[in-house]
């Protein structure tokens, strides 16, 4: 946050235009503000991430695309639904982190509308089951440093400050610093996946910031 709150601009959207839709501060960390050791340090942890067969499941290893993006919402600020990829181009973002930088007093969920637990007919939604911390990097079944989520047939638990919506469709991740979540935009067999869309919801009280990692398929 220290290292990026002077640096804010507003955010863009995927075609590069300033948009009513996202009203966001953002800063990437490009050349030497990517070697700062805070970074390489965080970088490090998402790459150790990705790298989880655990977590990857049926997907393809992942590479890094784009810059890392520091992102910070004022009150009132919000982004509205929206995927990862341009609705015109190739499908380059596979999948996407999104790590909490600081608790909000009030909103700015990320909201999945169409996503739903993992186990249960789609992988919009990364999942750590319960007693996974050993293979997940970050991830703890005591409820410090990572979080899992996953569908009641797998014996998963449900964080704190996560809704899920009536049978399992629809899922809100409230900032919690610390937290981190991982979603792929593209399935398995290369196509979007439409339960990826995605928004971060108005923040009521306080502020949000986030850190935004994109991922690519290695091959790509």
């Amino acid at each position: 946050m220290t290292l990026a709150r002077d640096k804010l601009v507003r955010s863009k959207v995927a075609s590069g235009s300033e948009t009513p839709s996202r009203t966001s501060w953002s800063h990437f960390f490009v050349k030497d503000a990517a070697k700062h050791p805070l970074i390489l340090a965080a970088e490090g942890h998402i790459e150790a991430l990705f790298g989880c067969a655990a977590l990857r499941g049926p997907h393809k290893p992942l590479a890094k695309i784009e810059a890392l993006q520091v992102i910070k919402y004022h009150k009132g600020e919000f982004y509205h639904e929206h995927y990862d990829n341009r609705a015109d181009s190739p499908l380059t973002r596979a999948a996407t982190i999104i790590v909490y930088l600081c608790d909000t007093e009030s909103g700015g969920a990320t909201a999945f509308p169409r996503a739903v637990l993992a186990g249960q007919a789609s992988g919009s939604y990364a999942a750590a089951p319960a007693g996974a911390s050993g293979a997940l990097p970050g991830f703890s079944s005591g409820g410090g440093g990572g979080e899992g989520l996953g569908g009641s047939g797998g014996g998963w638990r449900l964080p704190p400050k996560v809704d899920v919506g009536p049978r399992g469709v629809g899922i809100k991740v409230f900032p919690v610093r610390g937290r981190a979540v991982v979603f792929w935009s593209k399935r398995p067999d290369g196509n979007e996946d439409p339960n990826s869309i995605h928004a971060a919801d108005t923040v009521e009280r306080g502020e949000k910031w986030i850190a935004t990692r994109w991922m690519k398929d290695d091959a790509q």
